[in-house]
């Protein structure tokens, strides 16, 4: 810092031999993790590259590190580049700036909660203040920015024609093959070899045009704009379903080699949160050189702007990702109110409360009526459990409690839900309107309660001094924020008194505006880290919850892994277990959950500091034991001193991200020591239900060909996740590439698959399919949290893959779902246990449905409308993980706001004019839906959403993405429906001539002139054969497991030749990847005829519907 100069980390290893580490896939050693990443970190040190290791000298037996010195020579190329880059001219020095489009088409480039087109003017605006050479021409506005994007970007396999036209745009690089095999062959053989088994030898067939490599640049002087590449190909099915560990393609692999080698950047921006480069298959901590998110970086310094709230996902950019961190601002954060028909029932419960006290009979039966109609309306049954019918069937008295109460409570909860306004400008500090809700926000609700204590008892009903209170603390808020005006002074003329208590919440809040304020140093940030300046570190996290995370454009760090829980988070961890089993007891028939499954993510953990896991070892009956703050063990609780009284010890499933892996595997190992202590306890079956659970596993395993060692080892594990190096349950890509399966389990048996392998002390990522089908068939409730106040579950598609999936495989084992809650952890005076039903409805109203939410996307153009299409998405992904979850009734409301223009004030109709792509996805996805029989749509609105299908595309072109170009079922029921009335003729032509040009395909014309009202849906309707079985990949020969465990029985798929009852019809075999020299599967309706003839031959249909609620 006193230098102004970067620190990089060059990591000893204490734990690990040379040799182990070569061979190890979590490179850096566990316990080194705090001393030699963690606190360096805190530090503000960035590049942590592991250089040596533990060694003994045989003749002395002393002990020394061993350096490896392609590690050594690496570490000293990245600071001689670091070095340079502080030397060198800002006019001379050559950037490249990483943007996302992730999975090519038109409609997807952006960052998350960002607006990367206006960010990137005024960066572009303050990097040619500073010298910086951007060439002679205008700097673009953001929406120009997107045009050349657009323009220029990446193109799925399915799109040949479209890539075509990438390249005719001029905004390319060609690489020819032969260069980039000159850089190629210089890596490791088991690179090569790794790469060359999935996508065959280069060039491969992503983003390829004769024979050279395409890469979309956007030259200014010497900045360049580069999106980075795709991960894969959606439409190879071989590669969604069997590859765990994806290699990067020939293609990703040649835009970071001309990155480095032929444009020679002397730095690179990876911009917004979040990229891929870092989630690259190699070590978990500690990389090596030849490691794929190594190989990208090389020696080039890596600068990345990143939100605040995902501290998780960041630290995976830090130490895989070579970058150093300038955090950003999140978008302002606001109560989301009430609006509409929700305000009119709101109006109406008091009305008929009014009649009610007057005993005013007649006025009572027309707001009940009213009222009724209004919750029949909005279709509240789906949020509170009670169905018009029923309302109507209630007493005057039971109707008038429901309303007043459960109604009542629950409209205000929506109302002082928060939701974000808007997205984030990087380098933009929030003014006006938001700036006082930002700062109302981070005052959080004590500011209001303190202003609520001071009003006259007079001054109205209890709630009409709540709202006063809340229009007050904006009044003060405008007051001392916007107009200056004195605390005190601001006080009197609002209230006509002072208070202590608001005099210092109203100082508080002029101490978080100044923070905020500060976020215009996110690009100066930005310029000092290009100038190979020092960045301070800081607390990164969501700032409603932990103000002191501000100021932004900082390198925010995480925490001590050995320290959480502490003792008063262990505290709240018990009233939240309470509260879950509280919940579960009065639903079912007053009993008590098997197997409770909990799904830990690091982003999560480094919110809430150990929530979580707290609730696990409460449920398990055990309390920490603590050293100087750090966690050493447990104690055992006795059995008549577990809450609530009387219960037994519940068992545990823990399904960790991988990145939750890598960040905190001491407490993983922490968590499978408490449940294997408390698996031979000796208790009964009824009072602890891991040791009955871990007994009958072990027979059953032994029955199946285990020995007895392994058996009972196995049979107490717990903690599974993804393959070592690998991220992610694989639902994604599957759940987007909706053509490629027709039933769920295809799904399940994909999460099941891919979170098969074993965690813990002494075993680390062995692939035991078998044990985590026996552990799914206990699940009786699953839980996940959510604590930040801006990423919900609906807005990213992780939620939908871990807990979704989870829920999904439960199901798909033993037809039931499990019970589904959230930790509820946004609030931090509030933490609650919430039902998945009731967190997905409360975002669904305070955000997607809300114009308030709407018009504030709105004011970002292209990015906002980015965030309709990605939510969009996700409510597939849910729809498809959790079909019960998602009501007809959702997918209606979507079509009635975004494609009917339902709140015409807005203008959504004109707005989706001007952002015509993300439209096409929107529109497309809802079809898919309805197409795969998720959406029981009426025929009227599907012939709607085909025909704005459709002439969007024949008046802007096609957008092209993975459920567009990239779906040839969903291409094919859409062809089959061009007659519908009010498509004219030539559109219907026009429309195939664009697909046959992007696609290559030939899509047939039907032959009808018009269809009735309930053709052109269920002829095109499960065609494709699901295929689903028990499919994973072998993921290894158990290493990292001790070995004796493994004597006789071998790991994973092969110790188990005749299963037992207990996980009836498993078969596990080996898979491998298609070559990929054949290309991108396709298929034609002869293809898809055939397939069914096959099938229908066989007897293998299997026909059946699911019941929908409204």
């Amino acid at each position: 810092k006193k230098y102004n100069v970067p620190v990089l980390k060059g990591v000893l290893d204490s734990s690990t031999t040379p040799d182990e580490y070569n061979t190890s896939q979590r490179g850096l050693d566990l316990m080194s993790i705090a001393f030699q990443v963690t606190q360096p970190e805190i530090d503000g040190c960035i590049d942590y590259i592991w250089i040596a290791g533990d060694d003994t000298d045989p003749v002395t037996g002393q002990k020394y590190y061993e350096p490896i010195i392609e590690q050594v020579d690496w570490l000293c190329d990245r600071a001689i580049a670091w070095a340079e880059l502080g030397r060198a001219n800002n006019a001379d020095k050559k950037i490249s700036i990483i943007y996302y489009n992730h999975e090519g088409g038109k409609n997807n480039i952006g960052a998350s909660y960002l607006d990367i087109g206006s960010s990137f003017t005024l960066l572009l605006d303050q990097m040619n203040k500073t010298d910086y050479n951007i060439g002679n021409g205008t700097i673009p506005n953001g929406s120009e920015f997107i045009d050349l994007f657009i323009e220029s970007r990446n193109v799925g396999a399915w799109a040949p024609g479209e890539l075509e036209k990438v390249v005719n745009s001029g905004n390319v690089t060609l690489v020819p093959v032969g260069e980039y095999l000159s850089w190629y062959n210089t890596l490791p053989d088991s690179v090569r070899a790794d790469v060359e088994a999935t996508w065959g030898q280069a060039p491969g067939y992503i983003m390829v045009y004769e024979n050279k490599f395409v890469i979309p640049t956007i030259q200014f002087g010497n900045v360049n704009f580069i999106p980075q590449p795709t991960r894969g190909d959606l439409s190879d099915e071989s590669l969604i379903y069997h590859d765990k560990s994806l290699p990067p393609t020939h293609q990703y692999l040649a835009t970071y080699f001309w990155i480095n080698k032929v444009y020679d950047a002397d730095a690179i921006i990876h911009f917004g949160t979040h990229g891929t480069q870092e989630w690259l298959p190699g070590k978990e901590v500690g990389l090596w050189r030849y490691d794929y998110p190594s190989i990208m970086v090389d020696d080039t310094p890596v600068v990345y702007p990143y939100i605040m709230d995902n501290v998780g996902e960041g630290t995976q950019a830090k130490r895989r990702g070579n970058a150093v961190i300038i955090d950003h601002l999140t978008p302002p954060i606001m109560a989301a109110g009430i609006y509409g028909d929700l305000t009119a029932m709101h109006d109406k419960i008091h009305a008929y409360e009014v009649a009610a006290s007057n005993k005013n009979t007649e006025n009572m039966a027309i707001y009940r009526n009213s009222t009724i109609e209004l919750y029949e309306n909005l279709t509240m049954e789906n949020d509170l459990g009670k169905t018009p019918d029923e309302l109507m069937a209630m007493t005057d008295e039971e109707f008038g409690d429901f309303v007043g109460s459960t109604v009542h409570n629950y409209l205000h909860e929506l109302q002082s839900t928060l939701m974000p306004l808007g997205l984030h400008t990087f380098g933009v500090a929030p003014q006006d309107e938001k700036l006082v809700c930002m700062v109302k926000s981070m005052l959080r609700s004590d500011f209001v309660d303190h202003i609520y204590n001071v009003l006259p008892t007079n001054e109205g009903t209890e709630e009409q001094r709540r709202d006063n209170a809340t229009d007050y603390a904006n009044d003060l808020l405008n007051a001392t924020l916007l107009n200056e005006t004195n605390v005190s002074a601001a006080q009197m003329n609002v209230l006509n008194l002072t208070d202590t208590n608001i005099t210092a919440d109203l100082e508080q809040g002029l101490e978080y505006a100044i923070y905020l304020s500060q976020t215009t140093r996110e690009i100066d940030q930005t310029l000092r880290a290009l100038n190979a300046g020092y960045i301070e570190p800081g607390p990164g996290n969501d700032p409603i919850r932990n103000p002191e995370a501000l100021p932004t454009g900082r390198n925010f760090y995480s925490f001590d892994q050995r320290k959480f829980p502490d003792a008063e988070t262990e505290a709240m961890g018990v009233n939240l277990t309470d509260q879950m089993l509280d919940k579960y007891w009065t639903t079912h028939n007053e009993t008590y959950p098997n197997k409770v499954a909990y799904v830990l993510w690091s982003v999560e953990t480094m919110r809430h500091h150990g929530l979580m896991e707290a609730q696990i070892y409460s449920l398990l009956g055990v309390k920490p034991t603590r050293s100087w703050g750090r966690i050493t063990g447990f104690e055992v609780i006795p059995l008549e001193k577990l809450t609530p009284s009387g219960r037994p010890r519940i068992d545990v499933l823990i399904t960790p991200s991988g990145l939750y892996r890598d960040t905190f595997p001491y407490q993983l190992e922490l968590i499978d020591k408490a449940v294997r202590t408390v698996a031979e306890l000796n208790e009964s079956n009824e009072t602890n239900y891991v040791r009955w659970n871990s007994l009958t596993m072990e027979d059953a395993l032994i029955a199946s060909g285990y020995n007895n060692t392994t058996a009972q080892f196995i049979s107490r594990s717990r903690i599974f996740s993804e393959p070592p190096g690998a991220y992610g349950p694989g639902l994604e890509g599957a759940v987007t590439a909706s053509g490629t399966w027709d039933s769920e389990d295809k799904l399940a048996d994909l999460y099941m698959s891919r979170m098969s392998n074993i965690y813990g002390q002494d075993i680390w990522g062995d692939n035991f399919e078998d044990v985590f089908r026996m552990n799914l068939m206990d699940v009786d409730a699953a839980v996940h949290s959510d604590s930040s106040n801006l990423f919900g579950i609906i807005d990213n598609d992780d939620f939908y893959q871990y807990l979704g999936g989870l829920g999904l495989a439960v199901r798909s084992l033993t037809g039931e779902n499990p019970e589904m809650y959230i930790a509820d952890l946004s609030n931090v005076d509030n933490p609650q246990i919430i039902t998945l039903n009731e967190a997905f409805r409360i975002e669904l109203r305070a955000r997607y449905f809300n114009p308030k939410w709407i018009s504030g996307m709105m004011e970002y153009d292209y990015a906002g409308a980015r965030e309709f299409m990605k939510f969009t998405e996700y409510m597939w992904g849910w729809d498809a993980t959790t079909p019960d979850l998602v009501k007809d009734s959702d997918w209606n409301e979507i079509y009635n706001i975004y494609v009917n223009d339902k709140y015409d004030d807005l203008g959504l109709d004109e707005f989706f004019k001007d952002n015509p792509y993300q439209y096409q996805s929107m529109v497309a996805r809802m079809i898919e839906t309805a197409r795969k029989d998720y959406w029981n749509a009426d025929q009227d609105v599907i012939n709607t959403l085909v025909r704005e299908y459709v002439e969007s595309v024949v008046e802007n072109g096609v957008t092209c993405c993975h459920h567009t170009c990239g779906n040839p079922l969903l291409d094919e029921y859409i062809s089959g429906m061009l007659s519908i009335p009010g498509l004219s003729a030539e559109d219907a032509e026009k429309y195939s001539q664009l697909m046959d040009e992007a696609t290559g395909r030939q899509t047939e014309q039907p032959a009808t002139e018009n269809v009735d009202d309930d053709s052109g849906s269920s002829a095109w309707r499960r065609l494709h054969d699901s295929g689903a079985g028990n499919e994973s990949t072998d993921a290894g020969s158990g290493a990292g497991m001790d070995a004796e465990l493994l004597q006789d029985a071998g790991a994973g798929s092969e110790g188990a030749s005749n299963p037992s009852d207990y996980v009836e019809g498993f078969e596990m075999q080996d898979e491998s990847a298609q070559s990929a020299d054949a290309g991108p599967i396709s298929f034609s309706g002869a293809d898809l005829l055939g397939m069914l003839l096959v099938v229908l031959a066989s007897g293998a249909i299997y026909i059946g519907f699911r019941r929908r609620g409204s």
